[in-house]
């Protein structure tokens, strides 16, 4: 996903158009659970339209990235997809001799070599619209935590209420005083 200042023109908008292989999306999505297994899976390839334009040194970019991932909920472990859309604009700028840091405007990039390189544009954008705590639906049960039956398909029958027993002196003396 690079491109060469050259193909670009300082007249007029370019447009280009990639489909994200499905390898590079793992290295995106590898961030593991804690069974070890990734949290987030790419259902395929995604899709990238991009629109350059240069003047003199600055690329300016408007970009459309869509695809689909999946991943297992958070609180039931139910696998859930979900659609990525992402609309993502900025600006690529001459890397400077000597500088190490990126910039601190999170929509400027920089390029060396007079070719500009999507790829860290992309991983950023996706990595950001992940959620942090993935959830199936906003009001999922979850799962027992001492059956683990899923609670957004059946009612457990285990007990409502368990005392931690080291309690269970304190609720002696509370319930003697509500019957005298």
């Amino acid at each position: 996903m690079k491109i060469r200042l050259l193909d670009l023109s300082t007249s007029e908008e370019k447009e280009y158009d990639w489909d994200i292989e499905q390898a590079w999306l793992d290295q995106v999505f590898k961030e593991e659970d804690e069974t070890g297994e990734p949290m987030f899976r790419s259902l395929s390839p995604m899709h990238l339209s991009a629109w350059l334009y240069r003047n003199e040194a600055e690329v300016f970019f408007r970009a459309d990235l869509k695809g689909e991932y999946e991943y297992s909920c958070s609180r039931c472990l139910a696998p859930t997809k979900e659609s990525l859309h992402v609309e993502m604009s900025g600006m690529f700028r001459p890397r400077a001799d000597g500088e190490f840091d990126e910039p601190e405007d999170p929509s400027v990039f920089l390029y060396a070599n007079e070719e500009v390189d999507f790829s860290p544009v992309i991983r950023e954008s996706i990595v950001l619209q992940l959620p942090l705590n993935p959830v199936c639906k906003e009001d999922c049960a979850g799962l027992c935590a001492d059956c683990g039956a899923n609670l957004n398909e059946t009612t457990c029958q285990c007990e409502e209420e368990k005392i931690d027993p080291r309690w269970e002196a304190l609720r002696a003396i509370r319930d003697a005083s509500k019957s005298s």
